[in-house]
Protein backbone atom coordinates (compact mmCIF):
# COMPACT_ATOMS: atom_id res chain seq x y z
CA UNK A 1 0.00 0.00 0.00
CA UNK A 2 2.60 2.35 0.84
CA UNK A 3 4.30 1.58 -2.31
CA UNK A 4 1.12 2.62 -4.34
CA UNK A 5 1.04 5.87 -2.19
CA UNK A 6 4.84 6.69 -3.17
CA UNK A 7 4.38 5.86 -6.84
CA UNK A 8 1.32 8.19 -6.89
CA UNK A 9 3.30 11.07 -5.06
CA UNK A 10 6.05 10.11 -7.54
CA UNK A 11 4.05 10.81 -10.97
CA UNK A 12 3.86 13.92 -12.13
CA UNK A 13 0.89 16.27 -11.55
CA UNK A 14 -1.11 16.37 -14.81
CA UNK A 15 -3.67 19.46 -15.84
CA UNK A 16 -6.67 18.59 -15.39
CA UNK A 17 -8.05 17.37 -19.26
CA UNK A 18 -11.02 19.12 -20.38
CA UNK A 19 -14.03 16.85 -21.45
CA UNK A 20 -14.80 18.81 -24.61
CA UNK A 21 -13.26 17.29 -27.36
CA UNK A 22 -12.69 20.72 -29.53
CA UNK A 23 -11.50 23.52 -27.02
CA UNK A 24 -11.28 26.20 -29.24
CA UNK A 25 -9.87 28.78 -26.75
CA UNK A 26 -6.68 26.44 -26.09
CA UNK A 27 -6.22 25.63 -30.09
CA UNK A 28 -6.19 29.70 -30.42
CA UNK A 29 -4.04 29.85 -27.48
CA UNK A 30 -1.65 26.81 -28.70
CA UNK A 31 -1.61 29.09 -32.48
CA UNK A 32 -0.77 32.26 -30.99
CA UNK A 33 1.91 31.11 -28.86
CA UNK A 34 3.63 29.75 -32.31
CA UNK A 35 3.89 33.02 -33.97
CA UNK A 36 6.35 35.14 -33.54
CA UNK A 37 5.36 39.12 -32.34
CA UNK A 38 5.71 40.57 -35.17
CA UNK A 39 4.18 37.89 -37.51
CA UNK A 40 1.38 38.46 -35.07
CA UNK A 41 1.56 42.61 -35.37
CA UNK A 42 1.11 42.11 -39.23
CA UNK A 43 -1.77 39.59 -38.87
CA UNK A 44 -3.87 42.19 -36.71
CA UNK A 45 -3.01 44.96 -39.04
CA UNK A 46 -4.29 42.35 -41.94
CA UNK A 47 -7.61 42.00 -39.96
CA UNK A 48 -8.44 45.55 -39.09
CA UNK A 49 -7.95 46.59 -42.68
CA UNK A 50 -9.85 43.89 -43.33
CA UNK A 51 -12.59 45.05 -41.08
CA UNK A 52 -12.60 48.83 -42.40
CA UNK A 53 -13.09 47.46 -45.94
CA UNK A 54 -15.94 45.88 -45.06
CA UNK A 55 -17.22 48.53 -43.01
CA UNK A 56 -17.34 50.85 -46.12
CA UNK A 57 -18.48 48.58 -48.66
CA UNK A 58 -21.57 47.70 -46.09
CA UNK A 59 -21.91 51.53 -45.61
CA UNK A 60 -21.68 52.46 -49.76
CA UNK A 61 -24.33 49.43 -50.27
CA UNK A 62 -26.77 50.85 -47.47
CA UNK A 63 -26.66 54.71 -48.61
CA UNK A 64 -26.60 53.85 -52.19
CA UNK A 65 -30.24 51.53 -51.40
CA UNK A 66 -31.95 54.29 -49.19
CA UNK A 67 -30.48 57.29 -50.57
CA UNK A 68 -29.32 60.08 -48.36
CA UNK A 69 -31.73 63.32 -47.82
CA UNK A 70 -30.25 66.21 -48.78
CA UNK A 71 -31.69 67.85 -45.76
CA UNK A 72 -34.99 66.98 -43.33
CA UNK A 73 -38.27 66.83 -45.73
CA UNK A 74 -41.76 66.60 -44.00
CA UNK A 75 -44.29 64.61 -45.50
CA UNK A 76 -45.53 66.27 -48.90
CA UNK A 77 -49.23 67.62 -48.71
CA UNK A 78 -52.31 67.38 -51.08
CA UNK A 79 -52.08 70.01 -54.58
CA UNK A 80 -55.48 71.45 -53.16
CA UNK A 81 -55.39 74.67 -50.81
CA UNK A 82 -53.84 77.33 -50.58
CA UNK A 83 -50.25 78.32 -50.03
CA UNK A 84 -47.46 80.75 -48.68
CA UNK A 85 -43.89 80.93 -48.67
CA UNK A 86 -42.46 82.09 -45.36
CA UNK A 87 -39.39 82.94 -44.13
CA UNK A 88 -39.49 83.62 -39.91
CA UNK A 89 -37.81 85.81 -38.32
CA UNK A 90 -34.04 85.07 -36.66
CA UNK A 91 -35.32 86.15 -33.18
CA UNK A 92 -38.55 83.98 -33.26
CA UNK A 93 -38.64 81.11 -31.22
CA UNK A 94 -40.21 77.59 -31.94
CA UNK A 95 -42.94 78.62 -29.30
CA UNK A 96 -43.70 82.01 -31.92
CA UNK A 97 -43.75 79.93 -34.52
CA UNK A 98 -46.08 77.55 -33.17
CA UNK A 99 -48.42 80.31 -31.70
CA UNK A 100 -48.00 82.23 -34.74
CA UNK A 101 -49.81 79.10 -37.08
CA UNK A 102 -51.92 78.40 -34.52
CA UNK A 103 -53.47 82.00 -34.75
CA UNK A 104 -53.86 81.60 -38.65
CA UNK A 105 -55.14 77.78 -38.84
CA UNK A 106 -51.84 77.24 -41.20
CA UNK A 107 -49.69 74.44 -41.32
CA UNK A 108 -45.72 73.41 -42.47
CA UNK A 109 -45.83 71.00 -45.19
CA UNK A 110 -42.34 71.92 -46.80
CA UNK A 111 -38.61 73.20 -46.07
CA UNK A 112 -36.56 74.44 -44.88
CA UNK A 113 -36.35 75.33 -48.71
CA UNK A 114 -33.25 77.18 -50.12
CA UNK A 115 -33.16 80.64 -48.29
CA UNK A 116 -34.78 79.29 -45.03
CA UNK A 117 -38.10 79.59 -46.59
CA UNK A 118 -40.97 77.29 -45.67
CA UNK A 119 -43.98 76.35 -47.73
CA UNK A 120 -47.23 76.87 -45.61
CA UNK A 121 -51.05 75.87 -46.11
CA UNK A 122 -52.78 78.68 -45.51
CA UNK A 123 -56.36 76.73 -46.23
CA UNK A 124 -56.89 73.09 -47.60
CA UNK A 125 -59.49 74.52 -49.77
CA UNK A 126 -58.28 77.00 -52.76
CA UNK A 127 -59.16 80.24 -51.23
CA UNK A 128 -59.66 83.52 -54.06
CA UNK A 129 -56.68 85.57 -54.61
CA UNK A 130 -57.82 88.60 -52.65
CA UNK A 131 -58.31 86.54 -49.96
CA UNK A 132 -55.08 84.85 -49.69
CA UNK A 133 -53.68 88.40 -50.21
CA UNK A 134 -55.47 89.97 -47.12
CA UNK A 135 -54.44 87.15 -44.97
CA UNK A 136 -50.32 87.62 -46.29
CA UNK A 137 -50.75 90.79 -45.82
CA UNK A 138 -52.00 90.20 -41.60
CA UNK A 139 -49.18 87.55 -41.24
CA UNK A 140 -46.44 90.23 -42.61
CA UNK A 141 -47.98 92.59 -40.06
CA UNK A 142 -46.21 90.35 -37.52
CA UNK A 143 -42.71 91.46 -37.63
CA UNK A 144 -41.52 89.75 -34.46
CA UNK A 145 -42.41 86.34 -36.23
CA UNK A 146 -42.02 86.41 -40.22
CA UNK A 147 -39.10 87.91 -42.05
CA UNK A 148 -40.83 87.64 -45.32
CA UNK A 149 -44.16 86.06 -46.57
CA UNK A 150 -45.61 85.98 -50.42
CA UNK A 151 -48.04 84.00 -51.51
CA UNK A 152 -47.92 80.91 -53.59
CA UNK A 153 -50.23 79.40 -56.64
Amino acid sequence: MERLFAAIDAEEARAPRHRCWFDLGSRISEFLSILTPRTLAWSATVAAVAILVQAAVIAAVVVKEQGSPSAPELASAPSEGSYAVVRFAPQATADDITKFLGAYKATVVEGPLKGQLYRIRLSETKLPKEEVGKIVRQMQSESNVVNFIAAKE
